[in-house]
């Protein structure tokens, strides 16, 4: 459905993109990656240096050699774009808001007024229809500015980190509408949250440094991430060495044992992920016979739901406040960490 080839050197992106008809995707990625420039070419709020932008087989973007063939302008694109700010018109109640953006794109007044009804009433918002966007929290703005972008029915809905700015309490709502709206309607979500990814999208696309590295499936990435990025979000450690008889060697010399189903050869490079949650501190329990004891500098230490996350330089562990009181740990100080082999997935470092 849509397809992106673009090229912005003054930005540092070389983008290339495909989202299939009826699915959605989510882009992750570091900040300044570039990922909300990617979602303004796609508006039509950029225009790339070289480039083609089609969507369901329209070509929306093409410029050949720095010379522009064709720029459909963003309204005219079907295309809908929401960001962390709802951008309601002040001035205007939230009826008001919806029925302008119907009439803007040609709709009868009489039927403008019926659909922005017909919306409020579908997404339980009726009892707002006269109030200004003065008078809304944040989490109603948010769900009014979605229903004013779905009102004039979009190919696409282009969302840039739309929970971001929302508390905890209405985030939850504004999530399951979006939810619901993704279920009919394609769309890209910049995020950086994994709930969202998880929850939003099937597809997730990975973009560091202005190109995409990696893009599958979501459970896929988060199961198996291939970059730092990808795997804190999905809150594993990512490690890399070579593989010697069930153990995988790390390049300061540590040896990981590990346990996996997958062919590997003698000094074949490979990625390894582990779960925070299965590592612990080798001073606290004794390690099982198999189990790797690695020393390690500690470079944080932060909440983690009732638990501290301990990072060091490769690896974290969820540890019980208790045990870090304990330990006397703080940045700074040596751990030394028990991991064992049923914690370490393994793969081959140049698996697409």
């Amino acid at each position: 459905m849509l397809s992106l080839r673009a090229r912005l050197p003054e930005r540092g992106l070389d983008l290339e993109l495909e989202l299939p008809a009826g699915e959605s995707l989510a882009l992750v990625g570091p900040n300044g990656a570039g990922k909300s420039s990617a979602l303004a070419l796609i508006a039509g709020l950029l225009r790339p240096a070289e480039g083609r932008i089609t969507l369901g087989g329209r070509v929306l973007t093409e410029v050949v050699s720095g010379r522009t063939r064709t720029l459909v302008p963003p309204a005219r694109r079907g295309i809908a774009l929401l960001s962390q700010d709802p951008l309601l018109l002040p001035h205007r109640t939230v009826a008001g808001n919806l029925h302008f953006a119907l009439r803007a794109h040609g709709v009868p007044p009489r039927r403008a007024g019926a659909r922005a009804r017909e919306l409020l009433e579908q997404a339980g918002l009726a009892h707002l229809a006269r109030r200004r966007p003065a008078q809304l929290s944040g989490g109603q703005a948010q769900r009014v500015a979605i229903l004013r972008a779905l009102a004039t029915e979009p190919r696409l809905l282009l969302l840039d980190e739309p929970l971001a700015a929302l508390d905890v309490e209405a985030a939850p709502q504004v999530r399951a509408l979006l939810t619901r709206t993704l279920e009919t309607t394609p769309g890209l979500v910049v995020t950086h949250e994994l709930l969202d990814a998880a929850s939003l999208a099937r597809r997730l696309a990975v973009i560091e440094h202005g190109r995409v590295v990696d893009h599958r499936a979501t459970p896929a990435v988060l199961a198996d991430p291939r970059t730092a990025f990808t795997a804190r979000l999905a809150g594993l450690s990512l490690l890399y060495g070579l593989w010697r008889d069930g153990v995988v060697e790390l390049a300061d010399g540590s040896r990981l044992a590990a346990d996996t189903e997958e062919a590997l050869a003698a000094g074949q490079p490979v990625r390894a992920t582990v779960r925070p949650s299965r590592v612990g501190l080798a001073d606290e329990d004794p390690p099982t016979a198999r189990a790797t004891v690695i020393e390690r500098p500690v470079e944080s230490l932060e909440p983690h739901g009732d638990l501290i996350r301990l990072r060091t330089p490769d690896l974290a562990a969820d540890l019980d406040a208790l045990v870090v009181a304990r330990a006397g740990l703080a940045p700074g100080a040596r751990v030394r960490l028990c991991v064992p082999p049923s914690a370490v997935r393994v793969h081959a470092a140049g698996d697409a």
